[in-house]
């Protein structure tokens, strides 16, 4: 090991990536408490809560085990972040939408839409941190990856899996609505400006540490004598 290469600690980047973890899932709950329509890979989740009688945090966290599972199975990158995710997403949605139904209730639309646009930001800001601490990549995001590296681009991969996942869970009864737009198209922008604030703040990524320079010596010249 390079002792001029820092790294953070495991306890540093298990911290960060539990706190971006459930930060992600509160903006995914806001995003459904607010009722104007699921986010494209949610709106399957929806509809299997609303055929079976689960709360929503079952079907998310099959279908993350699902992806996880697809991606290991082409050979792609799955680590502990992955495995994590499946297991604990689901039940952290759960929990953040029982905190949000014991609170206060305005019913407006105005206030709804408030609180979606919070979920985006929020989703944006978990997955920032996540990525900032370096641990893995999500279900989701293992699957386009190993997906794109035999064929398409990671762009068309991720864009068609959640159009796949938004039009099958709209012809099951799921929340696709107007927010399912807002989602798909502010997530992504919500994400790239949080990674820019948490790669300037305490969460940047470990680098090289500057080499200390050493003080220069002085070097005392002797006068030269010029010939007589």
């Amino acid at each position: 090991m390079n002792p001029s290469t820092h790294r953070r600690s495991p306890i540093v980047v298990l911290v960060v990536w539990t706190a971006g973890l459930v930060v992600l899932a509160a903006g995914i709950a806001a995003v459904l408490a607010a009722d104007l329509g699921a986010g494209p890979l949610d709106v399957v989740s929806t509809a299997v809560a609303r055929l079976t009688g689960w709360p929503i945090g079952v079907p998310i966290m099959a279908i993350n085990g699902a992806l996880a599972l697809a991606a290991w199975h082409l050979s792609g990158r799955v680590g502990a972040a992955t495995v994590a995710t499946a297991l604990l997403l689901g039940p952290l949605i759960d929990l953040w939408l029982i905190a949000f139904a014991s609170g206060p209730h305005v019913d407006s639309v105005r206030w709804a839409w408030v609180v979606l646009l919070v979920g985006v930001l929020l989703i944006g800001l978990g997955g920032a941190v996540q990525i900032a601490s370096g641990w893995g990549p999500s279900p989701l995001d293992a699957f386009c990856v190993a997906v794109s590296e035999r064929r398409w681009s990671l762009r068309r991969v991720r864009t068609g899996t959640e159009i796949s996942f938004a039009a099958v869970g709209g012809l099951a009864g799921g929340a696709l609505s107007v927010g399912t737009l807002v989602v798909a198209l502010g997530v992504g922008p919500a994400l790239a400006g949080w990674l820019r604030v948490v790669r300037r703040g305490p969460l940047a990524p470990p680098g090289p540490r500057p080499a200390r320079r050493r003080p220069r010596r002085r070097v005392r010249r002797r006068p030269r004598r010029h010939p007589s």
